[in-house]
């Protein structure tokens, strides 16, 4: 799956690069946001995969700001961090050769480019050279960006499918598919898809819905937890977007209930939360599905598949062991 989570992680700075058009309280976008992902080529020499969107884009400044930071981290012998574009960059080298970024930023009218060989990015002080191009090299219809990754280098291109990628981009990001105004599309020879939200109203069974609001179900209650003392409620607003759906279905399926920040994917309750006394034979129960989606409320550690550690993980914690008696019920 990691050729897929590299793509995916494209897909993510797109979705990151639309934000200023996201209205949190109507989970929607004011202006239609698409992202498409295409492959092309059937061999290894000729395979390309195009990553395009129509969202804010970069300027020169911003692209050079990126790949200055990236020089500096690999000098420093240290971990880049500059949002999760700087991740793709980095794991695009595991599988792909070469990478282009074009880019125009809104409101403007110039675009620009950078290319990037694998043994560029390996050098000890690597190098990038951003400049612009005319608006006929633009592989795109609007302001965005275009990301090109070519020169696969596994041995069987054939192993990479559409069909693959669509399910990866559906588990990953199924909480965000359900945002109004949003269109991925995954395309091949054979054809073009668009991406779905699950619909958990499809799924019969018993369900109970919370959320920061108090709007779908009863209001969440998280609490501060403190060794040693007594835990208290957390007061005023927590975070805008919170909400859990704990379903249990009439015929065991295969999606266990799973952790969810801004919408992606974090993981099932078992591998997001380690070393916690929390009952897995609960979390993974065949008949249990749904999702706890934590908004801001708390951060990924580095890998992005578990919880950070910290006060915020303590909190969502003592929430599930609460719920683990209403889904004993409910079961």
């Amino acid at each position: 799956d990691d050729v897929y989570k590299t793509i995916a992680e494209f897909v993510d700075n797109a979705i990151d690069a639309s934000e200023e058009w996201y209205d949190d309280d109507s989970k929607s976008y004011s202006k239609p946001i698409k992202i498409d992902v295409s492959f092309t080529g059937s061999k290894k020499t000729t395979a390309q995969v195009v990553i395009k969107d129509n969202c804010k884009g970069m300027d020169k400044d911003e692209l050079e700001r990126i790949f200055q930071s990236i020089g500096d981290s690999k000098k420093k012998h240290g971990a880049f961090s500059n949002g999760k574009f700087g991740f793709g960059i980095f794991s695009f080298s595991a599988f792909f050769d070469n990478i282009l970024i074009q880019s125009m930023l809104e409101k403007t009218n110039q675009p620009h480019k950078v290319d990037i060989s694998r043994n560029t990015l390996d050098s000890n002080d690597p190098t990038f050279d951003v400049s612009p191009i005319p608006m006929n090299s633009f592989n795109n219809n609007s302001n965005g960006t275009v990301v090109i990754l070519n020169g696969y280098r596994k041995k069987n291109w054939k192993n990479i499918s559409k069909d693959k990628l669509i399910e990866y981009l559906n588990l990953h990001f199924e909480r965000y598919l359900a945002t109004d105004n949003l269109e991925i599309t995954i395309s091949d020879r054979k054809g073009s898809h668009i991406l779905e939200p699950f619909d958990y109203n499809k799924i019969d069974g018993q369900d109970l819905i919370e959320d920061s609001e108090g709007i779908k179900g009863p209001k969440i209650e998280l609490y501060n937890v403190k060794v040693g003392q007594k835990n208290s409620l957390l007061s005023g607003k927590i975070v805008d977007g919170v909400e859990g759906r704990f379903k249990i279905t009439e015929s065991m399926i295969d999606k266990p209930f799973f952790i969810a920040i801004k919408g992606r994917r974090i993981g099932d309750v078992k591998n997001a939360i380690t070393g916690y006394r929390l009952d897995n034979t609960i979390w993974s129960n065949p008949l249990l599905t749904g999702y706890l989606d934590l908004s801001g409320f708390a951060d990924p550690d580095i890998t992005r598949t578990k919880l950070k550690a910290g006060d915020r993980k303590n909190s969502v914690v003592e929430y599930l062991k609460r719920k683990e008696n209403d889904i004993k019920d409910l079961l």
